[in-house]
């Protein structure tokens, strides 16, 4: 298989469909019919009614009984992945499905590469950017990461990542079940290739499940990736 596409959901059953359809639709514009997708509900809810309404046999619904956190959640998905590339986007779409879809085939084109990440903070002119306070705590987080983990990214955090899996593979389960899943999965995976960053339009949109109430602890998970070594 081709590509496989996580999407971490958590009470995501109002926007789900629409961004289901939108990742298939690019899917088809860009000519990749060879994919899958598996959506990870993070919960009991009814967002996983939804996406087996849209009746694909290319999406697939895994399910955690209870909330566990985005981390886990693309653990799971990554685990189930068949594609000989896998990645994930975030189910609000931040990043849009077209730019995130030109990841994928940028990573497939350039086979040197381990990966490529979503960046805000190389964004080309005429892109949209964060607003200011989300801006000062991308760079403060991103700072840290580099004095913690030594990680060189602009932007860890953005919502859409891709890999080759034959990496990925080699470091499953990531120990990381919230936020930080970000950092861990750059911090692990550096060691197999270069990872860039590719410029996209991001915006932030409603019912996003970060808040910035998440940042002590992700800042105390820093800490504890650091200390469980690669």
């Amino acid at each position: 298989m081709q590509l496989s596409i996580v999407v971490p959901a958590y009470n995501e059953a109002d926007r789900i469909v629409a961004t289901i359809l939108n990742i298939e639709r690019e899917l088809g514009n860009a000519k990749i019919r060879d994919y899958e997708i598996i959506v990870v509900v993070d919960g009991n809810d009814g967002t996983g009614a939804r996406v087996q309404g849209i009746g694909s046999r290319k999406v697939k619904v895994m399910r955690n009984a209870k909330r566990v956190g985005k981390g886990n959640a693309i653990s799971m998905g990554f685990g189930a992945a068949k594609g000989r590339i896998v990645g994930f986007v975030d189910a609000d779409e931040a990043v849009p499905a077209q730019q995130a879809i030109a990841m994928a085939k940028f990573l497939r084109r350039n086979e040197k590469l381990c990966g490529v990440i979503a960046s805000r903070s190389i964004a080309k002119e005429g892109l949209r950017r964060p607003t200011l306070v989300r801006r000062v705590f991308s760079f403060a987080f991103n700072v840290l990461a580099r004095i913690v983990l030594g990680l060189r990214y602009y932007d860890t955090q953005c919502g859409a990542k891709f890999f080759r899996s034959e990496f990925a593979a080699k470091e499953l389960p990531f120990r990381t079940w919230g936020f930080c899943i970000d950092v861990e999965m750059l911090y692990r995976l550096q060691k197999y290739g270069q990872i860039v960053e590719y410029p996209v339009d991001w915006s932030s949109k409603e019912g996003s499940k970060f808040s910035l109430v998440f940042v002590p602890q992700m800042f105390f998970e820093l800490l504890k990736i650091r200390l469980s070594g690669r």
